[in-house]
């Protein structure tokens, strides 16, 4: 019995992102480290979460380890 095609997303092959890649829908939300805003990827349409950070804020806060903790988490659903 032939296995099932998977198609993989176009935006798994292309590893880094730039802030050009994206255009802004609308801010999501606002936290203590930053705010969320709803990007499009201009080439794909995909929708997507981007987190915008301050590093001034999560330096003078002390939040460093924190922030790669969560990075490191998000990684594993990609």
């Amino acid at each position: 019995m032939p296995q099932p095609r998977i198609q993989e997303s176009p935006l798994k092959t292309k590893k880094v992102f730039e802030i050009k890649d994206f255009e802004v829908i609308k801010l999501l939300g606002q936290g203590s480290f930053g705010k969320v805003k709803l990007v499009k990827h201009k080439k794909t349409r995909q929708f997507f979460a981007l987190k915008c950070l301050s590093k001034q804020n999560i330096h003078g806060r002390k939040h460093i380890q924190h922030i790669l903790n969560e990075r490191e988490i998000l990684k594993k659903f990609t």
